[in-house]
Order: C-alpha cells, then structure tokens, then sequence
C-alpha cells in the first residue's frame, strides 16, 4: 500500500484539497464505500473508489493521532492500494 499524505496548519485547505482529488478520482470509478459528507465544507470524510484493479482509499480527518488511527481502520477492510 502506497500511502499519500497533506500536512499544513489548521484553515490551510487540506480537507478540501482532498476532497477535490476525490471528486476527480470518482468520475473515473466507482465509489465502493462513503462515510461522511463530502459537499459540507469543513466536514471529514472517509471513502472508497475503485478504477478498474485499484482501490484507492481517502480520508480527510487528521487532526490527532487517533483520527488518524481510526481513519486507517475504517479503510482497512478494503485492502487499497493506494490511501
């Protein structure tokens, strides 16, 4: 599993910078899973997209360790290749 990550502070456009990508990302997929809301600004979300063989998993939330932690969790199952 390959992992891609954003750091910056707080109000810096992370969570919508991924949930761009995520937007891009499922045109050309399929969305297996989705958990959150990802038209609500500052909301977290955790989901899903599979293109043809890959699965490519995204979360946004990020904001300690443990969000982080149950972020990985969530997505586990899934078995991506990509988060």
């Amino acid at each position: 599993m390959k992992v891609i990550c954003l750091f910056g502070k707080a109000n810096c456009g992370k969570t919508t910078t991924i949930k761009n990508v995520f937007n891009e990302i499922k045109k050309k997929g399929t969305v297996e899973y989705q958990n959150g809301e990802i038209d609500k600004p500052k909301k977290d979300f955790v989901a899903v997209v599979k293109i043809d063989n890959l699965r490519i998993g995204f979360f946004s939330g990020g904001d300690s360790l443990r969000v982080v932690e149950d972020g990985f969790k969530e997505l586990e199952p899934f078995d991506c290749d990509v988060i």
